[in-house]
């Protein structure tokens, strides 16, 4: 061995992953955020179906090293309130249960 570390592509996939879900999720607060960016939008619409979609069953979000982060359930939990639910009520209320 050269004494380098070396990063197998599953690491490297996984890490990517993680990085882009990461951008999803900041994505969308930052189109929800944008006063002229309404939640009716529909790339807005469809990064929140998106992210509803990848709950896993316990509750929480994230893909690879991510996956359960509290920080990434947060994010996304922050979007879909953003764009109007709450717990139990709206469109995405039942994912904020």
């Amino acid at each position: 061995m050269n004494g380098k570390k070396h990063v197998g592509t599953g690491a490297v996939s996984n890490w990517r992953q993680g990085k882009i879900a990461m951008a999803g999720v900041l994505a969308v607060l930052a189109a929800i955020a944008i006063p002229s960016a309404r939640a009716e939008d529909a790339v807005v619409q469809r990064g929140l179906a998106y992210l509803a979609s990848r709950q896993h069953a316990d509750g929480s979000y994230g893909a690879a090293v991510y996956r359960g982060h509290v920080a990434v359930t947060a994010f996304v939990g922050r979007a879909m309130m953003a764009a109007g639910s709450k717990p139990g009520a709206g469109q995405y209320g039942d994912r904020l249960t």
